[in-house]
C-alpha cells in the first residue's frame, strides 16, 4: 500500500469495521488521524511522510480504527 495515500490506505482498514457511509468514514479519519498527531497529512503519500509518521501511521491508526 505504498503507492495510496495514507487516507486511502485508512479507509482500506475501515471497511471490515461495518462503517460504510462516506460522511461517518470521513469523520472517524479525520479524528484518529488528530489522535495520533497526522491531522492533516491524509493527503500525503506514505513515502511522503517521515520514519515516525510512518510508523504511527501502520501501527496505531490500524489499532484506532478498528476500536
Amino acid at each position: 500500500m505504498g503507492d495510496s495515500r495514507v487516507r486511502d490506505n485508512l479507509f482500506f482498514v475501515l471497511k471490515p469495521t461495518g462503517l460504510t457511509d462516506a460522511k461517518g468514514m470521513d469523520e472517524r479519519l479525520r479524528s484518529v488521524l488528530e489522535k495520533v498527531g497526522l491531522g492533516i497529512k491524509g493527503f500525503k503519500m506514505h513515502h511522503e511522510l517521515s520514519g515516525g509518521e510512518q510508523q504511527r501511521q501502520s501501527e496505531y491508526v490500524p489499532v484506532k480504527c478498528g476500536g
